[in-house]
């Protein structure tokens, strides 16, 4: 029987070599109804479905016969890579056919055909299941696998609600953004251009993001999305930002470092459609973009502008030392610019943090003697904690220590102001003392 059958699956496949569909489709069920279970007939069966698609693509009610024969096969993934590959490279020449043709009627056959006998699911549900190839009578692909026969659709009826939203019930409520190559909208077929790409974009909500870097030379662009949900019953809007890289040598080298745009991106950040265009949005931009002016302080060769109030340091601006060193920005200098966020990687499983680091320095204001010293004379005060003060200027614990001083002791102190990182207000500390 085994001859048999292996000469039954090479009849079948020199028919359909030789052009002869028909005769090879008659043969393959005559076969199959012989010996069901053997996967030599089920793949020469399914390699003639498949060359019926190619033929018959332009016959919704033929190509969807096919595919649901084709289901019906239930050929696994492992061994059969080729022909579902090729299955669906002919599906998507047949609708790219009708595309360029500008017919729309047998688009929307097509789209038909593939409805009644085609089911696509999202990746995860698929490869969660074993890669199944059929489903309730249908082919199954997955989302991802499916994303270039999407194409000629989204192009054709980009502009037309009504289809759009036949094609959203088949392939689900965002096909724009199934791939990352579909950036710009550039959906038509090769070496065709028309707006529809643009008209469906026109629609999409458009997102504020952040460009942290971009480098030409690797092709990317380093943006955080500034997400904005809709409000939920019982809680107003939500905010999410989220780091991601876009892999597009054109926006690497037009994109400006530390500006803000907005476009329409994909779910997963990794994809700008359309021509990004500078956010309007002063309280968006001030997210990530900001002037400052505050007094330096100088850690090392670097410094920071620090700000009053709040509880922590992440409103302070880090001025770098190239900048310290070219302006000549000196301890307890008012400095002003314009500051942008950076996001500095955590160490140990820490999730990392949020920051602002001086952009430009576009004034420096250098310290006055009078303003950051002082001379003031008084009584030695300790308040509860054990601070001690004269007047309002701290006198450090190891000063009181060493020097021996008392409370109510009359003291001459010289101070300079210092930033309180606890409090995170400048104070006056006292640097001498004298009885």
């Amino acid at each position: 029987m085994a001859d048999e059958v292996a000469r039954a699956s090479g009849i079948i496949s020199s028919l359909r070599k030789g052009g002869r569909l028909d005769e090879a489709l008659a043969l393959a069920r005559r076969e199959r109804e012989r010996h069901p279970d053997d996967e030599r007939l089920a793949r020469a069966h399914s390699w003639v479905l498949c060359d019926l698609v190619r033929r018959d693509g332009g016959d919704p009610a033929a190509l969807a016969t096919a595919l649901r024969e084709l289901a019906g096969l239930s050929l696994p993934e492992k061994g059969n890579e080729v022909l579902y590959k090729n299955l669906l490279r002919r599906l998507t020449d047949a609708a790219w056919d009708l595309r360029r043709a500008h017919d729309e009627d047998g688009l929307r056959c097509l789209l038909d055909a593939l409805r009644e006998a085609v089911r696509l699911e999202p990746d995860a549900e698929w490869l969660s299941a074993g890669s199944p190839r059929s489903a309730d009578g249908r082919l199954v692909l997955s989302t991802s696998e499916a994303e270039p026969l999407l194409r000629p659709f989204l192009s054709a009826f980009g502009g037309s609600s009504e289809d759009l939203d036949a094609l959203v019930a088949w392939c689900g409520p965002e096909p724009f953004v199934l791939a990352e190559d579909l950036r710009h909208g550039s959906w038509e077929a090769p070496g065709e251009k028309n707006g529809a790409s643009a008209d469906a974009l026109a629609g999409l909500p458009r997102t504020p993001f952040y460009v942290e870097w971009a480098s030409p030379r690797r092709g990317a662009v380093g943006i955080t999305a500034y997400r904005r949900s809709a409000a939920r019953e019982y809680s107003g809007p939500s905010v999410s930002i989220e780091r991601s890289v876009v892999r597009d040598a054109r926006l690497a080298g037009e994109l400006r470092t530390h500006e803000v745009y907005e476009a329409v991106l994909s779910p997963d950040g990794r994809s700008v459609l359309g021509e990004p265009v500078p956010c309007a949005d002063p309280a968006v931009r001030a997210t990530f973009v900001r002037r400052f002016e505050g007094r330096l302080e100088r850690v090392s060769g670097y410094g920071f502008v620090r700000l009053p109030g709040g509880t922590s340091a992440a409103n302070d601006v880090l001025v770098p030392e190239r900048m310290v060193t070219r302006h000549g920005i000196e301890d307890l200098s008012v400095v002003s610019g314009v500051a942008a966020a950076s996001f500095r990687e955590g160490e140990k499983g820490d999730e990392g943090s949020w920051g602002f680091v001086a952009d430009s320095v576009e004034r420096v204001v250098p310290p006055h003697p009078a303003d950051v010293e002082k001379r003031t004379s008084g009584a030695l005060r300790v308040a509860r904690g054990g601070a001690a003060f004269v007047g309002n200027v701290l006198v450090p614990t190891r000063m009181v220590s060493e020097l021996g001083l008392r409370p109510d002791q009359e003291l001459t102190v010289r101070a300079r102001l210092r930033w309180d990182r606890r409090r995170r207000t400048w104070d006056w500390v006292a640097t001498e003392v004298s009885g």
